[in-house]
C-alpha cells in the first residue's frame, strides 16, 4: 500500500532504517555469542523488531510511488537490500553504491567483481557482475528490481 504524504514517508523510512538495523544487530550479537545468558534483554529487542515490522509492513511505497526498499540477488547465497529515501533526490540518474570483489576460497583466483547501481529517482537496483576483474567485461545484468 502507498504511503498517504510525506510525513508519514519519513516514519516509513526510520522504520525501515530501524528494522534493519535491528536485524543486522541481532544477527551479529548472535553469531558473536554476545546474547548468551541475555534471553530478556533479546526479548526485548525481538518484541521492538516485530512492533517495528507490524507497523510499517502495510506501506511498500512512498507516497510519489517509489518503492520503500527493494533487494536484488548478486549470486547465490548472496543479496544486496536497499532502503530508498524518502524524500526522491531531484538528480534522476544511477548511482554506484557497491563496487566489490565476488566471494572466492583462498587459493583460488579472483571470479571478478559485482557493482549495484542504484536510482533513488526512479526506484530501481541494477546488479553487474564483471567477471574480469583486468578487462572489465560486463555480464548481463542479473536484475532490475522495480517493486
Amino acid at each position: 500500500m502507498k504511503s498517504p504524504n510525506a510525513a508519514v514517508d519519513a516514519l516509513v523510512h526510520a522504520s525501515a532504517r530501524a528494522t534493519s538495523t535491528l536485524e543486522w544487530t541481532l544477527f551479529q550479537l548472535g553469531c558473536d555469542g554476545a546474547l548468551t545468558n541475555h534471553e530478556t534483554e533479546q526479548d526485548c529487542l525481538d518484541l521492538a523488531h516485530d512492533d517495528l515490522v507490524t507497523n510499517i509492513a502495510m506501506f511498500d511505497r512512498y507516497s510519489d510511488g517509489r518503492p520503500v526498499h527493494a533487494t536484488v540477488d548478486i549470486e547465490a547465497g548472496r543479496v544486496f537490500d536497499y532502503i530508498f529515501p524518502a524524500l526522491s533526490p531531484v538528480d534522476a540518474g544511477e548511482r554506484l553504491v557497491v563496487d566489490s570483489p565476488l566471494p572466492h576460497d583462498p587459493g583460488t583466483p579472483p571470479r571478478g567483481t559485482y557493482r549495484v547501481l542504484v536510482d533513488d529517482h526512479a526506484g530501481t537496483i541494477r546488479v553487474e557482475v564483471l567477471e574480469d576483474p583486468v578487462l572489465r567485461i560486463v555480464t548481463p545484468v542479473l536484475r532490475i528490481v522495480t517493486p
